[in-house]
């Protein structure tokens, strides 16, 4: 293996790693979302609608 092909193999476990965290940090936020609508006073139905709203915003802005 050459340093080229290894500098392309960490890059890629790199962007792994960045993609797990980012995904761990919307688990989180989502959680924290979704306890906080119960907490107002949201159904369950409300909830799941308004939670999955903000995880589709999250997530397309983060692709920009």
């Amino acid at each position: 293996m050459n340093d080229e092909d290894m500098h392309d193999l960490l890059e890629k476990i790199n962007e792994k790693d960045i993609a797990r965290n980012s995904m761990r940090e919307l688990a989180k936020n989502l959680g924290a979302f979704r306890n906080q609508l119960a907490i107002e006073g949201f159904s369950d139905a409300e909830s799941f609608a308004l939670t999955s709203v903000f995880m589709a915003t999250t997530i397309s802005a983060s692709q920009k």
